[in-house]
């Protein structure tokens, strides 16, 4: 099969005008999550003597957020394309495989981003970061809150130690990756009841690599398991509605 395509062909101008409102669609997402990203996030009260916040705080991630852009958007991106257009040999494959992982990823962005925001939990963190003045305490009958703090609240550190709930990296993982994996699975026609051992490996390597991700957040103390566990089914969810 050729990968040749007409542009000048009546009907591939449809197809492509059919799909744009879909792209149009990714890109307000996008967009939407950027913009939203620089809301501060609402602050929760808390208190001193919480445990679950009294974590060390690393200086860096252990997975940093450029190379999830990688494991979740570029790697799948080569996967799709060597699936579709090396073997399967089809440019419409590989554009309504890149356009659903585009819509699962953006979406569960945006969605991810507004819930931080609005939920405003304290991250594991979280006292390290706010650094209390010595002999601090919480009120008689009451929690402290963000003005008892010594950093500095318009600091990176600050305004990210109030975004915990859900993960973005637990998000954004099984968005990407498990996508790729219900792609594969599709492809390789997994559920045709041949009894393919190898497929269930092939389609269980990418769900592995979100899962990795999503622990390695509990790992450094940026998230608390609950973070972790909805932004996972956040993210599994947003596969859901993209394929």
């Amino acid at each position: 099969m050729s990968l040749t395509v007409d542009w000048k062909s009546p009907h591939t101008k449809r197809i492509f005008l059919s799909y744009l409102p879909d792209w149009i669609l990714v890109i307000i997402m996008a967009g939407a999550f950027f913009g939203i990203d620089q809301i501060p996030p609402f602050r929760r009260e808390f208190s001193l003597e919480d445990k679950t916040i009294s974590f060390p705080h690393a200086p860096s991630d252990s997975v940093p957020m450029w190379v999830v852009g990688v494991l979740c958007l570029i790697a799948p991106i080569i996967f799709i394309a060597i699936i579709s257009l090396g073997f399967k040999r089809s440019i419409v494959d590989f554009h309504s495989g890149v356009l659903g992982l585009g819509l699962s990823l953006s979406m569960c962005l945006m969605l991810t981003t507004v819930i931080k925001i609005t939920v405003g939990r304290p991250r594991p963190d979280f006292i390290d970061r706010c650094q209390p003045p010595e002999g601090a305490a919480d009120p008689p009958f009451g929690l402290s809150n963000y003005t008892i703090c010594t950093s500095p609240l318009d600091t990176h550190e600050m305004t990210d130690g109030f975004k915990s709930f859900p993960s973005g990296h637990s998000s954004f993982s099984f968005a990407g990756l498990v996508y790729l994996a219900m792609f594969i699975a599709g492809k390789m026609q997994m559920f045709d009841e041949r009894g393919h051992t190898y497929k269930g490996f092939i389609f269980a390597f990418p769900f592995i690599g979100a899962l990795l991700v999503a622990i390695s957040r509990t790992q450094d103390y940026r998230h608390h398991w609950q973070d972790v566990f909805i932004g996972a089914l956040l993210g599994i969810h947003m596969d859901n509605i993209a394929v």
